[in-house]
């Protein structure tokens, strides 16, 4: 599934998206690696919502409409949060 785009956007596959708008995300098999906070930081303030599958490490920083995450084994969302879903989470921290 590809999110729509409002303007010119980056697009790479799983953790790679960059500088997207749009008001949905979908990730699948998403896993920490060095870009993860950069990322998280480019893309946050553009979405409303994210869903991921099969994360090993979920980090959300800025302000969320609704956050679901399946099969993740840590998920720590920062800044406020309307909603938060963790199914078979090992670890899930939540700061506001």
């Amino acid at each position: 599934m590809t999110p729509r785009t409002r303007s010119t956007s980056t697009h790479a596959t799983g953790t790679r998206s960059l500088a997207m708008r749009s008001k949905r995300l979908s990730a699948l098999s998403a896993q920490k690696n060095r870009m993860c906070s950069r990322i998280a930081l480019a893309v946050g303030p553009a979405w409303e919502s994210i869903s991921v599958k099969n994360a090993n490490s979920s980090m959300m920083m800025s302000q969320r409409t609704n956050t679901t995450v399946m099969d993740v084994a840590y998920a720590e969302p920062v800044a406020r949060i309307t909603s938060f879903t963790a199914t078979h989470a090992g670890a899930a921290t939540a700061m506001s």
